[in-house]
């Protein structure tokens, strides 16, 4: 072998061991943005809601919520389920088949002065119930409902859960106020102190 083949060898070497350290380094990197995608990905749990958030009231269809407050608002909804196939909750078609029903979620946070959409699409039902709080302040009504206050939380009020096995898991009872949108297509409530 010549000391130029030896040579040429080695820088070619050199040039492979080059590449292969910067095709993994790439490849890491893609694992690594590819992992940060899943976690952001994984914080959109479809089961939770993502309201739209507005600083103006709304006109539109579907149930709106405006705190006229200066503190935020957290607030749990019951709306009635007509044997559905899949429900609208914020910019969610969610999956579901249930029979007839009501279904309670919660927590929708409001910031103060601005309007958030629980659900959208045209309102299919006249009456909606819900609770909501501030600091010192709630806005209640007789319907009981169970609600998680500690976390978020959705569930079907004709699934016959105990009272005593939503207790065990931390929910107390609130009452909701009722609301009654007339039939229209959107409605907002609007909350203040």
């Amino acid at each position: 072998m010549t000391r130029n083949s030896v040579k040429l060898r080695v820088a070619l070497v050199s040039v492979l061991a080059l590449a292969a350290t910067l095709v993994t380094s790439i490849l890491v990197r893609s694992r690594t943005v590819y992992a940060d995608v899943l976690d952001e990905l994984a914080k959109l749990d479809p089961f939770t809601p993502q309201p739209q958030i507005i600083t103006e009231r709304p006109t539109d269809r579907g149930l709106w919520f405006h705190n006229d407050t200066n503190d935020t608002i957290y607030l749990s909804l019951e709306y009635h389920i007509s044997g559905a196939n899949s429900i609208s909750v914020g910019e969610y078609n969610l999956p579901v088949v249930v029979p007839d029903g009501w279904m309670v979620i919660g927590w929708f946070a409001i910031p103060p002065k601005r309007s958030i959409q629980v659900l959208s699409g045209n309102l299919d039902n006249r009456y909606y119930g819900f609770y909501a709080h501030h600091g010192n302040k709630a806005w209640s009504g007789g319907v009981r409902n169970w609600v998680d206050p500690q976390r978020k939380f959705s569930y079907d009020s004709t699934d016959k859960a105990s009272a005593a096995q939503l207790k065990e898991r931390g929910y107390v009872l609130r009452g909701f106020q009722t609301i009654d949108t007339g039939n229209d297509t959107g409605f907002t409530m609007i909350l203040r102190d």
